[in-house]
């Protein structure tokens, strides 16, 4: 069985807005968040099948800060 696709919502799109406030406040607006998350998403994807490994070294490193 697959998956459910992942929807964006709006605690996510809030959150991209709230880092890119303080990382590149010139393009914090919500259209720019969307956009953002949706490149994420297609690059875990393609990261994920590509190189699993990867994504756990990734994980560790966030669970470390």
């Amino acid at each position: 069985m697959d998956e459910p696709e992942y929807k964006i919502s709006k605690e996510d799109i809030l959150a991209m807005l709230k880092q890119l406030r303080h990382t590149a406040p010139e393009y914090a607006t919500p259209e720019n968040a969307i956009k953002i998350l949706n490149w994420q998403r297609a690059h875990y994807e393609n990261l994920e099948e590509l190189h699993p490994e990867l994504i756990e070294e990734i994980l560790k490193d966030l669970e470390s800060h």
